[in-house]
């Protein structure tokens, strides 16, 4: 009976007791941000940060990527890596700092503490085309639409008439007298 006494709750503790949570192994990386994720060339983003020591001394570079298609794959044609600032975190650890693109690709900003080593970073796609929200540049020019639409029905015009003499000449053929 004594031992039914001790068993009892001793059970009802690993029954009801909640396993220990573990923190992931590494860590997540501080969170990044920025405030759109395509832009066009020579558009400005602004580039916000967390996770560094108050008032910490924090870089910020910029490496650009620019991928082909290759006949039956993708390949890296070009990488660059540009420093863009040391800016300095606030009371909290976080940064924001407007960032402008140039290179068309893939710009991947990072924000590195120069004290406490985090690193963060996200990327954006830099379009081919102009502006803040600049539409990739596809080479058409507006008057390059009405010329192909004018040689497009010059074209389908010339093609009824050719079919409209064949028409006629197949029929003479066959109803010509014998």
């Amino acid at each position: 009976m004594r031992f039914l006494r001790v068993l009892l709750p001793a059970l009802a503790v690993l029954a009801f007791a909640a396993p220990a949570a573990a923190a992931p192994y590494p860590a997540e990386p501080p969170p990044a941000q920025v405030s759109t994720s395509t832009i066009g060339s020579g558009g400005t983003v602004t580039f916000s940060a967390s996770g560094f020591l108050a008032n910490e001394r924090v870089s910020i570079t910029v490496t650009y990527r620019r991928f082909a298609l290759r006949a039956t794959n993708l390949e890296l044609t070009s990488a660059r890596r540009d420093v863009i600032d040391t800016v300095i975190a606030n009371g909290s650890g976080s940064i924001s700092v407007p960032v402008t693109l140039h290179t068309p690709g893939t710009a991947t900003i990072t924000a590195t503490g120069l004290v406490s080593g985090v690193t963060v970073s996200t990327t954006v796609t830099v379009l081919g085309g102009a502006g803040e929200a600049g539409l990739p540049v596809t080479g058409g020019t507006p008057g390059g639409l009405l010329r192909n639409l004018l040689l497009g029905g010059v074209g389908a015009v010339l093609l009824g008439a050719w079919l409209v003499a064949w028409m006629l000449r197949r029929r003479r053929t066959v109803h010509a007298p014998a």
